[in-house]
């Protein structure tokens, strides 16, 4: 399947040039010694609409965190826009994918990606407006054509492979003196959805990592950045970033180890309470739960205050297996729908799924819906420069 021709753009991932736009290069700002802001990218694109990230040099707020007393809410009493050069405020997006975080960043302490809207393709200026308890910010922001803010890809001819009913192909190459990056997409058909190209869209464990061989049968590693580009809508597209390609080769196979898929298919019931290992099968896996009740003072996640709760360990499942069972995608509590469940990995036996209950709330049964499995590979997709 021919790709549209696309650009690298660190940071972002791979973008469609056609219409986009983008920033030629970050935009700084400065107050004072503690007040500075930089934009790192906008980009603007009919695959994700505008994409924006900004960071923040935050000296105050550094210093508390590293005295124990992090301010995880600071994004949430400020306000950003994104305004034209009319005045008017850019919708935000509905697509998924925003975020914050604290630490060690490029520029700053805090960072903050945004999704809005799409910009006219005729935009050339916009103003990023902040305001809160970070100050008051208005930095206006010069746009170029998409085409001319990143490095042009390389579109491969057929290089796909299927497994499993799963295609993995390559929709793009940047080969530098400095980095390979591709441009990866994996798809299957419903009722299945990809949520991870090569077990995580992370990949910060060694076997998650993608590989490139050439013809002589060296290896080269992925490497793994330290600002992973956000090139995934559902986990069905990443950037996988490689060491420069040898002088002397021509011939490359792109090895991915695995891909995790979303089953909508499949359902289990949990009857409380279990107090020893039991199998059970879940949609075409196999499953142990080593214990499941209800749980007074259960811990949500480090740092929460505890609250009543139903907690299921679960047994680790083979990492051999060509299929493997990783956890529900929906939870049902006596047959009514629940969101607040979520996963604790640091249990060496197994992971333990934590579902909140009302403090004078009681659960018979937890239905388990739509498996999330680990397809073990490796697929080879062959690429010829």
């Amino acid at each position: 399947m021919a790709a549209d021709a696309s650009v690298f753009v660190r940071g972002v991932g791979f973008r469609p040039t056609r219409d986009g736009l983008g920033l030629a290069e970050p935009v700084t700002v400065l107050k004072d010694a503690d007040n500075a802001l930089r934009v790192m990218f906008l980009v603007s694109s009919a695959e994700r609409g505008t994409e924006l990230a900004f960071e923040m040099h935050d000296p105050p707020r550094d210093a508390a965190a590293r005295a124990g007393y992090a301010d995880y809410e600071w994004h949430r009493r400020m306000e950003v826009q994104l305004r034209d050069i009319a005045g008017a405020a850019v919708a935000r997006s509905k697509l998924r994918g925003e975020s914050f975080s604290m630490g060690q960043h490029e520029f700053g302490f805090l960072r903050q990606e945004l999704l809005f809207d799409r910009l006219s393709p005729e935009a050339r200026r916009v103003i990023l407006e902040i305001r809160g308890n970070l100050g008051d910010w208005d930095v206006p922001l010069s746009l170029v054509p998409l085409a001319e803010t990143g490095i042009a890809a390389r579109l491969p001819d057929l290089a796909e492979e299927t497994r499993h009913g799963i295609t993995v192909r390559v929709r793009g190459v940047v080969a530098t003196d400095m980095e390979t990056v591709f441009d990866v997409e994996a798809v299957a058909p419903p009722p299945r959805s990809i949520l991870a190209i090569g077990a995580s869209p992370t990949r910060s464990k060694a076997n998650d990592l993608l590989a490139l061989i050439d013809g002589h049968g060296r290896r080269l590693d992925e490497i793994t950045p330290a600002q992973r580009p956000h090139n995934w809508r559902q986990g069905d597209r990443t950037v996988a970033t490689f060491p420069p390609l040898p002088s002397d080769s021509t011939d490359f196979t792109l090895l991915v180890p695995a891909v995790h898929v979303a089953e909508s298919e499949g359902s289990v019931d949990v009857t409380l309470p279990i107090h020893a290992p039991t199998e059970m099968t879940f949609g075409r896996c196999r499953m142990t739960i080593r214990w499941a009740d209800i749980v007074e003072d259960m811990r949500p996640a480090p740092g929460q205050e505890t609250t009543r709760g139903v907690e299921v360990q679960f047994r680790h499942t083979s990492a051999d297996e060509p299929r493997r069972l990783l956890r529900p995608s929906r939870v049902l509590l006596d047959g009514a729908a629940t969101s607040s469940f979520g996963f604790d990995y640091t249990d060496p036996q197994g992971p333990v799924m934590k579902v909140r209950l009302p403090r004078s709330g009681m659960a018979k049964t937890l239905t388990l819906l739509d498996p999330v499995v680990e397809v073990r590979g490796p697929w080879e997709i062959r690429w010829r420069r």
